[in-house]
């Protein structure tokens, strides 16, 4: 449920037009203490509507510890990266990642977000240290691209005859020309081989990666893979695994069972890409999901001498491989009817928009979703759905049912806040349709309900500034609690409004702060470059687009 209390009200007016002028260094200062109330107080509420959300999502990840299923909550709190402050995410996933107690492909999963966040906070080297940790390879040497869009998932080009064995004098006959094997470690970022970086063309087309790992014993594992599309896996010649699919790639979307030999171990992978990123994810565990880190070798230098011989297709026997798809599907199949039932889909469909396992056409997490609200409609699952829609109608009738159920608990303060966010969501809606008459007054409703609901309060001071009110703009959000001056969204607001206002000493500061959460965001880092040009600071200003 959204929804939060007070704290630090003495700096506003609720619900009036006050403007407050700070100083850039005591607005800093302000806004660093009062992030600082929300990092380290459970019993004090930033006055966020969305903290509520958080909390919810925070006793279920405590009630599912252990369990698989909770990554489910796992997921909402990582679809609340723009609604909350960066530190209140990477606190809440501090408790999984770092819980012997939690389930390893959950705890994997908070591992490789918890390392996103601290790449974001400028924490590069505990978060390698954090994806090190995870067995994702990072050597590999790449061939392509070859053959024509999703067909060529099925068609079998050379590299894959030959078992990956890499020859980097070979030429081989690829989509526009000759094409051979080049070492890619260079294009791995964050544990993610960017093939898109080295390729071209890089959509509709096919292409290749090897890896080459030792290991000490022969033993069971499993090869995990993020894909954004078709996909094949061969270790050492044997075909493990394959599936026909289009997504986005994100972390354990598939895996396959394989049998690590003694000594030297061949991953060759063909990945196939339609359009969007040509991201590869490829990490070792064993077969329950616990990282495997093994030792990389050079795939050209363990080359010579190797034989290809005519393999079984698929390699059997052992222990089954687990992946959260399966455990989370498995779970709905096995749940009651009514609102056991009804959670399980929900988690299954919550799951699946964030790690978007199934093809993006086929949309299971729609699926699961609907199939939950059948069951036990609720305003989670209607707004989950509303996420996923194909269309703004489609959106707006998930979001006018989820309102009305949030209307009739809207006594409360918790149905309030929860009510009002509905509405500054179908505010959004309306002026996607250009229905901006509609539009503002949802708008308006929304901080009739929560003075605090801070999507509402932005979306009006956006039309207020395009109308060139923008004096009235920076007063409403100025009388926001000022913490959620740390929201992505408020802030930047905020700090064109001031600029617009002249107050340049304000906007720096505040643009100093979102740049200390989020040293990673190219918008940020660009805004402060145009800022430092203003400022006649050439240095400073090719320092921050070199960031950007």
């Amino acid at each position: 449920m959204l929804g939060g209390t007070a704290v630090g009200g003495a700096d506003r007016k609720a619900g009036g037009t006050a403007c407050v002028t700070l100083t850039a260094s005591s607005a800093l200062t302000a806004l660093v203490f009062a992030v600082g109330l929300l990092t380290t107080s459970q019993t004090k509420a930033s006055e966020n509507p969305y903290d509520r959300v958080l909390q919810r999502q925070l006793d279920r990840l405590a009630a599912l510890k252990g369990r698989p299923e909770a990554a489910a909550p796992l997921a909402v709190i990582a679809g609340l990266a723009d609604d909350l402050l960066p530190s209140q995410i990477e606190a809440a996933v501090h408790n999984v990642a770092d819980d012997p107690a939690s389930d390893p492909l959950v705890e994997a999963q908070a591992a490789a977000l918890l390392a996103d966040l601290l790449d974001q906070r400028g924490e590069v080297k505990e978060a390698t240290a954090r994806r090190t940790a995870l067995g994702l390879l990072t050597r590999p040497w790449v061939v392509g691209p070859f053959g024509e869009g999703r067909a060529s998932f099925a068609q079998a080009f050379a590299p894959e005859k030959e078992g990956g064995i890499v020859d980097p004098a070979r030429r081989y006959a690829g989509k526009e020309r000759e094409v051979a094997w080049r070492p890619a470690a260079a294009a791995v970022r964050q544990g993610m081989l960017l093939v898109d970086g080295m390729l071209r063309p890089d959509n509709q087309t096919s292409a290749f990666a090897v890896w080459v790992v030792g290991s000490e014993t022969a033993r069971e594992a499993a090869v995990r893979i993020g894909s954004p599309g078709p996909f094949k896996v061969w270790v050492n010649g044997v075909l493990v695994g394959s599936r026909d699919v289009v997504r986005a790639t994100a972390l354990d979307q598939d895996a396959c069972a394989i049998r690590l030999r003694r000594g030297a171990n061949r991953i060759l992978i063909k990945t196939v890409i339609t359009d969007g990123p040509w991201r590869l994810l490829v990490r070792i565990t064993d077969r329950a999901g616990r990282a495997l880190v093994l030792p990389e070798e050079d795939a050209a230098a363990t080359a010579a001498g190797v034989v290809v011989t005519a393999p079984p297709t698929r390699a059997t026997g052992g222990a089954p491989v687990r992946t959260l798809e399966a455990l989370l599907r498995a779970r709905v199949a096995k749940a009651p009817s009514g609102p056991a039932g009804a959670q399980a889909l929900l988690d299954l469909g919550q799951f699946l928009i964030w790690n978007a396992p199934t093809d993006r056409d086929a949309r299971d997490d729609a699926t699961a979703l609907e199939q939950s609200i059948a069951r036990r409609p609720s305003v989670e699952a209607l707004l989950a759905l509303a996420d996923v829609a194909r269309d703004d109608d489609e959106r707006r009738r998930a979001l006018e049912r989820a309102a009305g159920l949030a209307a009739a608990d809207a006594t409360a303060a918790e149905g309030r806040e929860q009510h009002a966010v509905i509405l500054a969501k179908l505010g959004e809606v309306a002026r996607q349709q250009h229905r901006d008459t509609v539009a503002v007054e949802r708008w308006r409703q929304a901080l009739r309900l929560d003075a605090h609901c801070w999507p509402a309060a932005v979306a009006l001071a956006e039309e207020e500034q395009t109308a060139g009110l923008s004096r009235v703009a920076a007063s409403r959000l100025e009388v926001l609690p000022v913490a959620l001056r740390g929201i992505r969204r408020v802030g930047m607001q905020l700090v064109r409004l001031w600029e617009a206002l002249d107050r340049h000493a304000d906007a720096d500061a505040l643009l100093a702060l979102l740049q200390s959460q989020r040293r990673s965001d190219p918008e940020i880092a660009h805004h402060q470059s145009m800022r430092a040009r203003q400022r006649s600071d050439g240095a400073g200003a090719i320092a921050a687009l070199e960031r950007a």
